[in-house]
């Protein structure tokens, strides 16, 4: 949900934490901290002028991970690679998520049948989470042996109570 006005607190108070660098001269890192549900939103949402936009979760996932070792190539960490994954929203932002979702749908009935059809992919439910976290092990434990050695991956999820 983000911290309103931190990044602007950061860039402020430490201008350096925040620059553009060209392509081709990327500064070293020793670590590298990705949010997952930031990456989540941006690949499961590559059209947000189409509300009725839907990707499969195959197609979300080969998004995120692509989109993560494109991450993790540029920036090329040397001592730590840090993925955070946070849980399922709090019901108040999924009820506000739902009565957004319904009056789009009321706006648009004829293209939301057709969405619906298809159903949801990207519910803000821990199902999905759960499944983007078991999936991100997997693929940690599988791209390990193409990083450079020594450089630890550590996931970080939430786990479910009946899940």
């Amino acid at each position: 949900m983000g911290i309103p006005k931190f990044f602007r607190y950061i860039s402020e108070r430490y201008p350096l934490t925040s620059q553009l660098v060209q392509e081709n001269k990327i500064p070293e890192f020793d670590n590298l901290y990705l949010d997952f549900n930031g990456i989540i939103h941006n690949c499961s949402h590559p059209n947000d002028e189409d509300a009725h936009f839907r990707m499969s979760e195959e197609q979300i996932f080969t998004s995120i991970l692509a989109y993560v070792e494109l991450l993790f190539g540029k920036m090329k960490p040397k001592k730590l690679f840090f993925i955070a994954v946070d849980g399922a929203a709090p019901r108040a932002k999924m009820n506000q998520q739902r009565s957004r979702r319904f009056r789009t749908a009321k706006e648009a009935s004829a293209i939301r049948e057709k969405a619906d059809a298809k159903g949801e992919k990207l519910p803000p439910e821990k199902a999905f989470v759960l499944l983007a976290s078991r999936g991100s092990q997997v693929w940690t434990s599988y791209e390990e042996g193409r990083w450079k050695p020594g450089i630890p991956d550590f996931l970080s999820t939430t786990s479910f109570v009946n899940a």
